[in-house]
Order: C-alpha cells, then structure tokens, then sequence
C-alpha cells in the first residue's frame, strides 16, 4: 500500500516537471534594470497636461466680431459676468464637512483650527452644497490666515484664478473681501 502512494506521487511529479518543461525552444532573453530604463528613455511619451485653468475673467469679445453680432429678440442671453466680480461664498472647516456638518466657522473657531493643522477652506455659495475650493495667495503659500480673518463674515468675496490640479479645486486669490 505503501508502494502504490510512494508510486503514484512519483509519477504524478515525474508528470509535473516534463509538462512544466514544455515546447520552451526560444530562449528567454534577460534584460538588466539598465538597458529597462534605456528603453523607457527612448520611447519619449509626452506628458499629459495635469493643470486645468480657468480664470474668473472672460475675454472680451474683438472689436470686429462685436460688429457682426447680431442681437436676437427670440433668445435672451444673461448678462456676462463683470471681470472683477469675486466669487462668493463662506469660510468652513473642512473636517467639519467632511463629518457630514455644515461647516461654518467663526474667527476665532477659524484661528484655532489653524493653529491645530487643521485645514480652513472656501466653500463657493451660501449653502453646504456648494463646491469646495482651496485658498492660496499669488506667492503660492495658504490663504488660511486670510480666511480666518473674514470667518465672522457670513459670506466674503474672493478675486481670483481659479485651477483645477489632479481634481483639486483652487482660488489663487488676489483679493479676498467681506461681502457687502
């Protein structure tokens, strides 16, 4: 009895290693981490664009292309939007918004959030639905001290560019006001 499974587990791994073997007949070539990273080098692939920017600023239509517009009386178009109108919206913690609260801040809530690390952001509206934006000044440092100054206001006015970064809203800010 011995025999017969001593028998059958040596067939069954002679079976093994002849199927494993196979029809290989191409040798494998190897490749070192060097000539990978040779090739890498050679097939240059451009990179994608990861910066989405729009500005708050429309153009202003050419001279030339104002002349040959015509207004139509059956579709009334809005108003564009004035250049140097800021966005508006409140102060929030965005812990506070992410833990499904409303996220409104006063100053010194504001202060002490930042004191402790914790992220003060733009919230676009007046309402918790509205999009989230981070605030950093034209040097590229974080606005959060700005904010946390206008926090006591229920909505302030930033002036800006805003960006998208790897699915990141943000207002480079020139100016940020109490709403009036």
């Amino acid at each position: 009895m011995k025999k017969n499974i001593i028998f059958i587990l040596a067939f069954a791994l002679l079976s093994i290693a002849v199927i494993s073997c196979g029809d290989n007949k191409e040798p494998k070539e190897e490749v070192t981490p060097i000539e990978e990273i040779q090739k890498e080098e050679a097939q240059e692939v451009p990179p994608a664009p990861e910066v989405d920017e729009t500005t708050i600023e429309p153009e202003a239509p050419k001279a030339e292309e104002a002349a040959e517009v015509k207004p139509k009386a059956e579709k009334a178009k809005p108003a564009a939007k004035d250049p140097k109108a800021p966005m508006m919206g409140r102060v929030v913690s965005l812990n506070k918004i992410l833990a499904s609260a409303d996220g409104a801040v006063t100053k010194a809530e504001a202060k002490q959030l930042l004191k402790r690390k914790q992220l003060v952001v733009f919230q676009e509206g007046s309402s918790a639905s509205g999009k989230i934006y981070f605030v950093y000044n034209a040097d590229g440092s974080f606005a959060g001290k700005k904010l946390a100054k206008n926090a006591d206001n229920k909505m302030i006015g930033i002036i800006g560019n805003i960006k998208k970064i790897k699915g990141v809203s943000i207002i480079i800010a020139d100016k940020i006001m109490a709403a009036q």
